[in-house]
């Protein structure tokens, strides 16, 4: 059996107000073939920059509160949901809530999503306005 303990896993400060952890795939200790499995706290006005991949993806929001955008469908979300974002299609969360935002993130095929990347070098940033996606 082969178990990540997630006070074990460091994980990364990202610009747009997000920690994320690696649980599965990727850099992580676990390395199933077929997917990747993170765990993201996202501080209040923080979130994943817009976006898209060629992976297709789930958000599972765990407590929070959540401005999410697929495509050009938008909807304020709050715990115990699950979103699915297909395949190239743009997407971008906020927490718009006063505490932080616990979510899992699954997606496939596996792999480091170039967007983290990006962030970091400053080409991604939270632009944010209720009702638009700028």
């Amino acid at each position: 059996m082969h178990v990540c303990y997630l006070d074990a896993v460091a994980g990364e400060h990202f610009p747009s107000g997000r920690w994320t952890r690696l649980l599965a795939g990727a850099t992580s200790d676990i390395q199933p073939d077929q997917f990747v499995v993170g765990y993201s706290v996202v501080r209040p006005g923080g979130g994943i920059p817009a976006h898209q991949h060629v992976n297709e993806e789930v958000y599972v929001l765990l407590s929070g509160t959540a401005d999410m955008v697929v495509g050009n469908e938008q909807a304020i979300l709050s715990s115990m949901v699950a979103i699915y974002i297909p395949p190239n299609m743009t997407h971008q969360l906020t927490n718009v809530g006063d505490d932080d935002l616990h979510l899992l993130f699954i997606y496939a095929p596996p792999g480091i999503m170039e967007h983290w990347q990006a962030e970091r070098n400053g080409q991604l940033a939270m632009r944010h306005e209720r009702g638009m996606l700028r």
